[in-house]
C-alpha cells in the first residue's frame, strides 16, 4: 500500500475543526507552550499580517486575568500617580537634566499675541504658496531664528505666516541649521 502523499491530494485533517479535530479537548503542557513561545520570539510580521491580527481581535472581550497579565489593571491603578521608575534619570529619554527652556516661551501670552498678530497681518494665508488657514494648519515662522536672535522673538517684522509644508522647507525649521553640514 502506497501511503505517500501525492500532489493534488487533500490532507487527512483538512477542514477538521472542533470535536472532529485530533487535538480537540487536549491541553498543551507548560513545556510545550514555552517551546512554542521561544520559537515565535523575535518573529517579524508583515504589515498585512499585523492588520489581519488586529481585525481578528476587534470586539473580543478580555478576561480579568488577561487584563492583569497584560498590565492593563496596573496602568489603571497608576493613572495620575507618579511613576518613579520612568521619570527623571530612569526615563528612557533622559538628557542629563537639561531642558530646552525656550519651549516654555511658547506658552507665554506675549508669544501667543505675537503669533496672532503675524497671522492677522498675513490674513491667515501662507506667504509662499497662498494656502489659507481655514483649510488646514498654518504657523507663524521666525525669519531670523527664535534661538539665535532672542531680541527679535516678538518683533512683528521677524514673523511670516507659512503652511506646514512650506515651513518644513525653511532653513531654520526645527533647528535644521544646527544639524546641517553647510
Amino acid at each position: 500500500m502506497n501511503t505517500r502523499f501525492k500532489k493534488g491530494m487533500t490532507s487527512w485533517n483538512k477542514g477538521l475543526t472542533g470535536e472532529k479535530s485530533h487535538s480537540y479537548g487536549r491541553s498543551v503542557s507548560v513545556a510545550t507552550r514555552e517551546k512554542i513561545s521561544d520559537a515565535h520570539r523575535g518573529k517579524v510580521f508583515s504589515e498585512e499580517t499585523i492588520h489581519k491580527m488586529r481585525l481578528a481581535k476587534i470586539g473580543t472581550k478580555q478576561s480579568e486575568e488577561l487584563k492583569k497579565k497584560r498590565g492593563l489593571a496596573i496602568s489603571i491603578a497608576l493613572r495620575g500617580k507618579s511613576r518613579p521608575w520612568a521619570s527623571g534619570k530612569n526615563h528612557y529619554n533622559w538628557k542629563g537634566g537639561h531642558s530646552r527652556g525656550y519651549k516654555q516661551m511658547y506658552q507665554t501670552a506675549e508669544y501667543r499675541e505675537w503669533r496672532k498678530s503675524v497671522h492677522e497681518r498675513d490674513n491667515y494665508t501662507c506667504h509662499d504658496c497662498g494656502f489659507h488657514g481655514s483649510k488646514g494648519y498654518i504657523t507663524a515662522h521666525h525669519i531670523k531664528s527664535f534661538r539665535n536672535y532672542p531680541g527679535l522673538r516678538f518683533e512683528l517684522s521677524n514673523g511670516v505666516t507659512l503652511c506646514e509644508p512650506c515651513h518644513a522647507k525653511t532653513d531654520n525649521y526645527k533647528a535644521k541649521s544646527l544639524t546641517s553640514n553647510t
